[in-house]
């Protein structure tokens, strides 16, 4: 059943009351128009609260203000602004007790009665911060007095990259990141996998918040990747199916293109579940040779990992694509336009939307609910990460669980992605060549991989790119779930990937059984004469794979 035409009708009566619904915002302002009251709002979003300090002493908690209280008096008129403060366990509470987390819930209201709202977490801690002066460089003390345990301390000094972010190899108290960090670290199990890291412990922390407050049923559900009744290809070494002069072109093209860039690169080509071609090429910015294992930024090929997530969920029939989402985020209210399907397709209107359009940010449905009324869902193909970011807001609800870890849970782990991690869900992936074509491979196999089904047939086929033009009439763009056409160059129609901002490459050829993986962090200077490498080397391989070879 096709259920565009449904899901049309429900844009087109949440727009058609686009401008009532804006009043909700504005209040009743008849001297300004549509437009304008979408460019304050749009100005509005960007605002942000802060607090006096952000690592206070017991007693009372510190003061909010808007960050530009003159931007959003001049935007949507004054909105003053009333916390609520909760302790470790979730408990509302009026004054800090005792040292660690807290959360804070800013509320205010807009002159036409939209409720604004705004998640910071506290840490409290008994030490005067002055003596530490306005800055405390964690990386060089433990600081024990913040509650940090020696284990605990022990687990970040071993992750220090991997735990810190922001600003925080330098630690000012008025940094909201500080209390983000400590907050975490205080709750960390020093047992605990590298890849809870206390920014992912926080986040956890509102999810479970949000869960418990927001009036809908979170029955537990089970995230173990199913079994598969028909075993699926695993990755081999195939090393000798190439010829000796083929893969010398390959070396040949591969080489030219990191030494033209100035950027290494580690490239893999797997065809039938063997690994035809897996080399390494350039230097890291140490001097260190670049080899096979290092993991390289992936980028928005993130995406497509999440697409595959949503359908994981899609085929537990915890998730449907077309139906709006305020069924999974009820602070959206109703009628929301937006679904799923359109939030992955990059047909959801908020293209616009800027830095605060990110799932680490907790207060990000908040601010979608505020833009409804100035959205055009299912108008226009506009690519964006913010429809990813939401999407994963739905999977976080659902599941009580951080992206992350699902992430880990329900593709990593079970796929053997050991070196991989993904940071978000747009465009936070960091893996090895070989870790992503493991990936690849399972799409290759229909969603399964080895002793796992991580797809269904009918899950597999839905997420395929098709045709958008039942969004956008007389479009001729396809998109699928998390995935795009990316044919040619001797790959069939049926090859599709994804691309990405470090100039990674992703392509998976079903016709072909073809599997392409090219590893780096940044792209060359010269655009046009990256696409040529991209297109020789994609001819090559599939060139040198059809005239098969005699192996070395």
């Amino acid at each position: 059943m096709n259920l565009w035409p449904a899901i049309l009708v429900c844009c087109a009566v949440a727009l058609s009351s686009g401008e009532a619904s804006a009043r909700s915002t504005f209040g009743d302002d008849s001297t300004s128009s549509l437009p304008r009251r979408e460019e304050h709002l749009k100005a509005f979003l960007k605002e942000e609260v802060v607090f006096e300090r952000y690592l206070f002493p017991p007693g009372e908690f510190p003061r909010v203000r808007w960050k530009d209280p003159e931007t959003v008096g001049k935007t949507v008129g004054p909105v003053p602004l009333t916390v609520e403060y909760y302790n470790r366990a979730w408990t509302k509470v009026d004054r800090a007790a005792g040292p660690g987390r807290y959360g804070a819930v800013v509320r205010g209201t807009t002159s036409g009665g939209f409720p604004v709202v705004r998640y910071v977490t506290l840490y409290c801690s008994d030490i005067r911060f002055d003596e530490y002066g306005p800055d405390v460089p964690l990386a060089l003390q433990s600081l024990p007095e913040f509650g940090i345990s020696a284990k605990q301390w022990e687990a970040y000094r071993r992750n220090l990259r991997r735990f810190s972010f922001g600003s925080l190899l330098l630690f000012p108290e008025h940094d909201p990141d500080a209390a983000i960090f400590l907050a975490g670290l205080g709750e960390l199990d020093p047992g605990a996998s590298a890849t809870v890291t206390p920014r992912l412990l926080d986040r956890r922390w509102w999810i479970t918040f949000k869960r418990r407050t927001d009036g809908a049923p979170h029955p537990a559900i089970e995230l173990a990747v199913r079994s598969s009744d028909q075993p699926g290809l695993v990755l081999v070494d195939g090393k000798g199916t190439l010829a000796p002069g083929d893969r010398k072109v390959l070396r040949d093209i591969c080489m030219a293109w990191s030494d033209s860039s100035g950027v290494p690169m580690t490239v893999l080509v797997a065809q039938k579940g063997r690994v035809v071609f897996h080399e390494s090429f350039g230097r890291m910015r140490d001097g260190k040779s670049m080899t096979r294992s290092t993991p390289t930024w992936m980028a928005s090929i993130a995406k497509t990992l999440t697409g595959v997530l949503l359908m994981q969920f899609v085929d537990r029939g915890l998730v449907e694509l077309d139906v709006p989402i305020d069924r999974y985020l009820p602070e959206l209210g109703t009628p929301c336009p937006l679904t799923l399907r359109l939030l992955l397709t990059h047909t959801s209107g908020l293209s616009w939307a800027g830095e605060w359009a990110s799932d680490w940010n907790p207060s990000m449905e908040n601010q979608v609910a505020q833009a409804l009324p100035v959205l055009t869902p299912g108008r226009e193909f506009s690519y964006h990460r913010a429809g990813y970011a939401l999407a994963a807001k739905v999977l976080e609800r659902i599941s009580g669980e951080t992206v992350p870890q699902l992430f880990e849970k329900m593709l990593l782990s079970p796929l053997g992605m050991t070196r991989s991690r993904v940071d978000n869900s747009y465009g936070g992936l960091y893996a090895p060549a070989l870790d992503l074509a493991r990936f690849g491979q399972m799409l290759l196999g229909h969603g399964r991989y080895g002793s796992f089904r991580f797809l269904s047939e009918e899950a597999w086929r839905a997420m395929l790119p098709a045709p958008l033009r039942d969004v956008h009439a007389g479009t001729q763009k396809s998109w699928g779930i998390g995935v795009a056409p990316l044919g040619g160059n001797g790959l069939s129609e049926a090859t599709f990937g994804h691309i990405a901002a470090s100039g990674a490459l992703f392509r998976v050829d079903p016709a072909h059984e073809l599997v392409i993986v090219v590893g780096r962090d940044a792209t060359g200077a010269d655009k046009q004469q990256e696409r040529r490498f991209v297109s020789r080397f994609i001819s090559a391989a599939v060139q040198s794979l059809e005239r098969g070879g005699s192996g070395e």
